[in-house]
């Protein structure tokens, strides 16, 4: 809860020409917040006599409520289940670095580790309300130990536990106190689990079923017992059958307490789950859906090694396996890592392969919920519901979180029609631009050369090592559609305001941030403009593939970008100046990217 922000004497915010996701759909209306909540415009009116202090034109665009992330280990190289002697400085760069992709509230994630490390880690995050400072944490997810030794997947074994006779305190020994703790992820085959399940239910802590052997009866009584979730559904569990379809059967099982819904999580990457698995499971039980990106500290990070918790993983694309074993051609079992140390590990073949077993994801949640739309074909309505009011529905917050109505946290995040993250607000007037903390998005939406749909600024950064050429000297982000990432495309400079900002490219860069990185040579411009010059950028696609790109434009100024440059309505179209070369097929001439 916000306490008293709301007071009467707090200043007006009207966001207009926008559309607002509320009751499943999106309604052209304004929203309006005061005081950290989304505001009654007729109270306003006929009670108060009060007008918008601030008006801001979203033009068109979506407002959505911010997404939750209720399964996230970390990320931008953050671990949270290493015992640092400073957790919480990394837990807050995760937080800051999350609302680019639009999250306003998260969970970290912690994954099976010895009680040492939970005694040291657990008390170091608190539930804390998002602001300036970042997202959110509205609670620790401990993911394990409590699981099944077959169905670990990337958890360590050596720190798996069952229950002994005094289950509760079993679980209260190798967590600690469990104040900060929202979720915790256990297997119900395991012995005396539902004496544990209805402990941990009746302490308000919502019980997660995975990592499991389970069949549908032992799922379907832990239910009984107070369990309303599941973790990552398809991975680390039986597969479906038939005659037996084990947890996944809890989606349409008529077994269950009258009126309880069943929540499930998805990760919607790409990797994890085939589009045909979650086209099953959303027409299945689609009010139960729940995005969850499962990130790794690799996250917004490159191809390599990295940790997760008391293991190494192997990043390679979109994709991180756990590292330390190399499968083995000739079956399914594997033979022992190399033992010799190598720097860098990845020139021994030996340890530049892992294993076949999937170790968290790198997609953030905005990716995810693109995904899932493409995938399941689903409305734009439930793809953002599933990543903002459902979680929230699970953690019984679904009155300030995961809602736009009136009375809730004005936690949104504003997104253009391909549901791109324009800016991300928690409590009305903290703005977070698409990584930036001082980021104008309306400088970016009303430039007048700016395409509405297909490319927008997102980060601009000047650094120069010719000081007579610092206004020249800029590196630009411009963000792609995501029909062309991983790909040859045309791209862009937007000619938009500068800013110095005290951050890395590699900071905010990902492989699946789908951004051009553009960067001018000072000696283009030694004598003046040349008619051409020549920009090359590297692209970051969605397969982490960096490819030169030569771009041809003139750039004198925005005259000569429009030449450069149609904008008609939504779409892009490559016009190079008169007389010069049309550029090759695989630079799309004349296509539309709309």
């Amino acid at each position: 809860m916000r306490g008293e922000q709301g007071a009467a004497g707090a200043r007006v915010l009207q966001f207009t020409n926008c559309r607002i996701l509320r009751g499943g759909k999106l309604l052209r209306e304004d929203l309006w917040v005061r005081g950290g909540r989304i505001l009654d415009p007729e109270k306003l009116f006929f009670e108060e006599r009060r007008v918008a202090d601030e008006r801001r034109d979203c033009g068109g665009r979506i407002l959505a409520p911010g997404f939750i992330d209720v399964q996230i280990n970390g990320g931008f190289g953050v671990d949270f289940s290493q015992a640092t002697e400073d957790v919480g400085s990394g837990v807050a760069l995760v937080a800051r670095r999350i609302l680019s992709h639009g999250v306003t509230s998260f969970c970290p994630t912690l994954v099976t580790s010895p009680p040492e490390v939970y005694h040291k880690v657990v008390p170091q995050i608190p539930v804390k309300s998002g602001g300036p400072h970042g997202a959110g944490v509205l609670g620790l997810h401990l993911e394990g130990p409590f699981i099944s030794r077959e169905k670990r997947g990337a958890h360590p074994e050596a720190h798996l536990r069952s229950f002994e006779a005094d289950a509760f305190q079993d679980l209260l020994a190798t967590y600690g106190p469990l104040d900060n703790v929202r979720i915790v992820t256990l297997a119900p085959e395991l012995g005396r689990s539902h004496e544990v399940i209805r402990a941990l239910t009746a302490r308000g802590i919502c019980v997660s079923l995975g990592h499991s052997v389970a069949d549908l009866r032992a799922a379907e009584d832990a239910v009984w017992s107070g369990a309303t979730f599941i973790t990552h559904l398809f991975n680390a569990m039986l597969p479906f059958h038939h005659r037996d379809p084990g947890i996944v059967g809890l989606l349409t099982s008529d077994r269950l307490p009258a009126g309880r819904c069943i929540f499930y999580g998805m990760i919607a990457d790409g990797t994890h789950t085939n589009p045909a698995a979650l086209r099953i499971a959303h027409r299945a039980h689609p009010q139960g859906l729940v995005l969850v990106t499962d990130a790794i500290p690799a996250l917004g990070l490159g191809n390599g090694r990295h940790t997760l918790g008391q293991q190494e993983v192997e990043v390679d694309g979109l994709t991180a396996y756990v590292a330390g074993e190399r499968p083995d051609p000739l079956g399914p079992r594997s033979q022992p890592a190399c033992q010799v140390a190598h720097d860098p590990p990845r020139a021994c073949p030996l340890c530049s392969q892992g294993t076949k077993t999937l170790s968290g994801s790198i997609a953030p949640m905005d990716v995810c919920v693109r995904h899932f739309l493409q995938a399941t074909g689903c409305s734009v309505e439930s793809a953002l519901e599933a990543a903002s009011l459902h979680p929230a529905q699970l953690l019984g917050l679904e009155k300030s979180k995961g809602t736009l109505d009136f009375g809730a946290d004005a936690d949104f995040v504003v997104l253009d029609d391909s549901l791109h993250v324009q800016a991300t607000y928690i409590s009305g007037p903290v703005l977070a631009g698409c990584g930036d903390p001082a980021w104008c998005w309306r400088a970016v939406w009303e430039a007048p050369v700016c395409p509405a749909h297909p490319i927008s600024v997102i980060l601009p950064s000047s650094v120069s090592p010719w000081p007579w050429h610092t206004p020249m000297w800029q590196t630009r982000a411009v963000r792609l559609p995501e029909q062309l990432r991983g790909g040859w495309a045309s791209g862009a400079l937007l000619a938009l305001r500068t800013a110095t900002v005290g951050s890395d490219v590699r900071d905010w860069c990902s492989p699946t941030s789908g951004v051009i990185v553009l960067t001018f040579s000072p000696f283009e411009f030694w004598g003046g403009w040349l008619p051409s010059p020549l920009l090359t950028g590297a692209v970051l696609g969605t397969g982490g593939t960096r490819l030169a790109l030569p771009l041809f434009f003139s750039l004198c100024c925005k005259a000569q970008l429009r030449k450069c440059l149609q904008v008609q309505r939504d779409r892009m179209v490559w016009a190079p100046p008169v007389g010069r070369e049309q550029p090759g097929k695989n630079h799309l001439p004349g296509q539309g990217l709309a």
